[in-house]
């Protein structure tokens, strides 16, 4: 079985050392109420945590793979045991009756089937690939529409979880608000660790596919634009690669212009500009229009405005102003 090292290893460990010890902690006082709940969903985080890090550190794919599907067994379930818990910590308890429990698990259970059987209908992952990440071998997954239903639905019962937490603050004495501004700010730790698994799993090339042919489709004009196709409308870009934050560019063992488009360029490495055939920016020069003439007349436009605001005696009293006296611009 072969490992590997990567900037995650250490903050997982640690990050699944400290939810076991929370819950360890809270053992100690499961007879407050929402204790026990509280425990269940930190080891859930834990278990979350470490089949995270398993995804990362094992090498092999299908060890990979069987660690990805096992980590939506616990992805599924954290969401209800947090709405759970706010609703025990809040006194709210008695809506939790076994057949709302058993509703509100529905749709996780439906979701770990989809997630243990999508090699035959590619609902949820339309496709899982082996990627790098530099020298990282890693999981690339394209979600499919049963995904971002199960992410909707998670993210919906979230949100039940802080408005209880929202109105028990709101009806609460001063003495318990303290405790719930901390469950509050508490409470944007399952949306961070939702957001984190949605937003890491798209790997770059799905992201400039995202920004290319797959939002020509959301806007009903695949058939026309997003990509270089023929009968396709001409539109494309010609980026400057040997710009020093596209640099360096590698071609093999694996090609690295995709990633560093994404997550490096600016912007001003576009030399060259085309849109249905016909150049309108070429060498970085605009040539649809005069560029110096719309220069200057940006700044007669500021100079103009910088006069009226100067003539107004209600300038003096601009916080900017107190910023620019004392050099702070």
């Amino acid at each position: 079985m072969i490992f590997q090292y990567t900037s995650t290893t250490i903050p997982l460990i640690l990050v699944t050392i400290l939810l076991l010890w929370l819950a360890s902690y809270a053992w100690d006082k499961r007879q407050i109420p929402g204790a026990k709940v509280f425990i269940l969903l930190m080891i859930d985080l834990a278990l979350w945590a470490l089949t995270h890090l398993g995804e990362w550190v094992f090498v092999d794919p299908d060890i990979k793979l069987l660690c990805l599907r096992t980590r939506y067994l616990f992805i599924a379930t954290v969401p209800i045991l947090w709405l759970a818990f706010t609703l025990e910590t809040t006194g709210r308890g008695r809506t939790l009756q076994k057949r709302n429990i058993l509703l509100l698990l529905v749709i996780p259970a439906i979701n770990l089937i989809g997630v243990w059987t999508n090699d035959w209908h590619l609902f949820f992952w339309r496709e899982i690939s082996v990627g790098y990440i530099s020298t990282v071998r890693v999981l690339e997954t394209v979600y499919g529409p049963w995904f971002w239903f199960h992410a909707s639905y998670s993210y919906l019962i979230l949100l039940a979880g802080t408005v209880v937490l929202i109105q028990a603050y709101q009806r609460a004495v001063p003495l318990f608000r303290s405790r719930l501004r901390l469950l509050l700010l508490g409470s944007f730790s399952p949306w961070v660790a939702n957001a984190i698994t949605i937003s890491e799993a798209i790997p770059a090339w799905e992201a400039l596919r995202m920004a290319t042919i797959e939002g020509a489709h959301a806007i009903g004009l695949g058939e026309m634009i997003g990509s270089l196709e023929p009968g396709k409308q001409a539109d494309l870009i010609l980026v400057d690669l040997d710009q020093l934050n596209l640099s360096p560019v590698v071609h093999a063992p694996i090609r690295n212009i995709v990633p560093n488009l994404v997550y490096a360029a600016t912007g001003h490495e576009v030399d060259s500009v085309m849109v249905a055939g016909q150049f309108l920016m070429r060498g970085r020069e605009i040539l649809t229009a005069d560029e110096t003439a719309i220069r200057a007349e940006a700044q007669a436009a500021a100079e103009e405005i910088s006069r009226r605001v100067l003539a107004d005696p209600r300038h003096e009293d601009l916080t900017l102003l107190d910023a620019m006296q004392d050099g702070k611009l």
